[in-house]
C-alpha cells in the first residue's frame, strides 16, 4: 500500500522524487481487508494533519488541498482498497506567487523620480514565458518575477529614497524565510525575454 502526500502542487515536474513523498505502509498479512483499509485511512489522516500544520505555518493560513482515494477525488479514506492508494495534494504554488507579487507592490517606491511606473511593471514568468500571476500557473522548472523598467537596477541599488534597501532582494529574503520549506527562492540579476539591455533584478522560484 502507498500513501502519497504532494506538498507542492503545480510543480510536480520539477523534482518529483522530492515533491511527491511516497510513504510505504507495511500491513500485517493477518489483518482482514477491511482492517487494512481502516489502518490505511488512519495513517492518511495523521499525515494530512501533519501536512496541514506544516503548510499553515509556512503560509499563515490553511492552504487549499484535495484528496483522492484509489485515483478518484474523495475524502472518505476508509473506502481505499487494501492494495490501493490515497493522494493528498496541497495547492501552495498560487499562494506563494500571490504573496510575492503583493509584497513587491507593497515595497515599491511610488511617484517621483525615478519610480513613476515601477510598481505596475513587476512581471511574472514561467520558464521564460510571461504569464498572469493571478491566473492559472502552469507547471514549470523555473518561475520568476522581474521588473522591466530601465531604472529597476537603480532602485535595487537603493537610489530611491522610498526604497533605500532595494526591493527585489528584500522581498526574496522575506519569501525564502516564509516559504523556504516548500520552495527555493533567491534573488539575482537576469536577462529578461524580449528586453534588450542590462540584466534586471529578479526573484527566482524553483522546487526544493
Amino acid at each position: 500500500m502507498v500513501l502519497r502526500v504532494n506538498i507542492f502542487e503545480g510543480a510536480k515536474e520539477v523534482r518529483p522524487d522530492s515533491i511527491a513523498v511516497d510513504i510505504q505502509i507495511m500491513i500485517q498479512e493477518n489483518l482482514s481487508p477491511k482492517a487494512q483499509s481502516l489502518f490505511m485511512a488512519q495513517v492518511a489522516r495523521g499525515e494530512l494533519a501533519d501536512a496541514i500544520a506544516i503548510n499553515t505555518r509556512a503560509l499563515g493560513s490553511v492552504p487549499k488541498y484535495e484528496t483522492f482515494v484509489d485515483g478518484r477525488q474523495s475524502a472518505v479514506f476508509e473506502n481505499v482498497r487494501p492494495t490501493g492508494s490515497i493522494l493528498i495534494t496541497f495547492e501552495l504554488l498560487q499562494e506563494i506567487m500571490a504573496w510575492i507579487g503583493a509584497e513587491l507592490v507593497q515595497h515599491s517606491p511610488v511617484g517621483g523620480p525615478p519610480a513613476p511606473a515601477y510598481a505596475s511593471n513587476h512581471k511574472f514568468f514561467a520558464d521564460g514565458q510571461q504569464i498572469d500571476p493571478g491566473g492559472p500557473i502552469p507547471p514549470a522548472m523555473i518561475y520568476m518575477f522581474a521588473n522591466v523598467v530601465p531604472y529597476a537596477r537603480k532602485i535595487e541599488r537603493g537610489e530611491s529614497a522610498q526604497a533605500v534597501d532595494g526591493v527585489y532582494q528584500a522581498v526574496a529574503t522575506l519569501a525564502q524565510a516564509k516559504f523556504g520549506k516548500a520552495a527555493k527562492i533567491r534573488f539575482n540579476y537576469v536577462a529578461i525575454p524580449g528586453l534588450e539591455g542590462e540584466r534586471q533584478p529578479a526573484i527566482i522560484i524553483t522546487g526544493r
